[in-house]
């Protein structure tokens, strides 16, 4: 089993730093932010405006950060490179704590800690074209944090089912998980047709029962048996058509990632 206090991510994630794009600035989200922030901020800042607003629900709701008449919050500076003025100014132990984690998306469990990304953020949509093998691996202290992440703490929680009825165990799921990466690593499969592989491992795994074989051995044996696809690679055409519906998805005034110049040779791998 692999230790608890293990945190991981994606190579291409590795990396990451907040490059100003201000997308999370500028969304309009509701961002409490803890007393310790609070009064720390209402401290520096002495301002006319409001700074934090109290929650109408219940008086125990934290107060959330206030935002302008366009939805972009208050300390987004974008007048100035795009930086948070409570970053630039204070450092970033006095982000609320929405704000410090994002874009991470983060799951503890027995095996450690998993630290994603969230692609509403722009700088971590554009990572999706790295070079970088995609494969899991130790997350450096600037994705984890010496302090911790927070996010979703699945410990001491029953694990995914396998079908009704049975469960998963730690090891198993653990193979499966690391299975489906290396499927999606592959070069000679499209997207689809690695889900496909995917798919069809996880319906021979899902006949397992405990025996002589253990789960994970059988994921393993899964994923060596598994059928690739017959269908043919998708044509680029559908792919563009396809990404620009998404990119005309994203709404106006956020920042869409920036347009790959190697597309036709590159798409079937991303």
């Amino acid at each position: 089993m692999i230790d608890d206090m293990t945190a991981f991510c994606l190579d291409m994630h590795a990396d990451y730093r907040c490059q100003h794009a201000g997308a999370c600035c500028t969304a309009g989200w509701a961002i409490p932010a803890e007393p310790v922030v609070v009064q720390t901020v209402e401290t520096h800042f002495r301002t006319a405006g409001r700074l934090f607003i109290n929650s109408t629900s219940s008086p125990d709701d934290p107060p959330i950060v206030a935002t302008t008449a366009s939805g972009a919050c208050v300390f987004f500076d974008q007048k100035h490179d795009r930086l948070c003025a409570i970053h630039r100014d204070l450092g970033h132990a006095y982000l609320p704590s929405a704000c410090r984690h994002f874009p991470r998306v983060v799951l503890t469990d027995e095996r450690g800690t998993f630290i994603s990304l969230s692609h509403f953020c722009p700088t971590a949509a554009a990572m999706l074209f790295s070079d970088r093998p995609l494969r899991r691996v130790a997350a450096p202290s600037s994705l984890s944090f010496d302090e911790g992440v927070e996010g979703l703490d699945a410990r001491g929680v029953l694990p995914p089912l396998l079908r009704p009825g049975m469960l998963t165990d730690v090891e198993g799921y653990d193979a499966w998980e690391q299975a489906g990466i290396d499927v999606l690593a592959r070069g000679d499969l499209s997207a689809d047709q690695a889900l496909d592989v995917i798919e069809d491992a996880t319906r021979r795994v899902e006949g397992w029962r405990p025996g002589t074989e253990t789960l994970a051995a059988c994921v393993r044996r899964a994923f060596d048996r598994a059928r690739v696809p017959d269908s043919a690679m998708p044509s680029f055409e559908d792919a563009r058509r396809r990404l620009t519906l998404a990119r005309e998805a994203v709404p106006a005034g956020l920042t869409l990632p920036p347009d790959d110049p190697d597309a036709v040779s590159r798409w079937p791998s991303v």
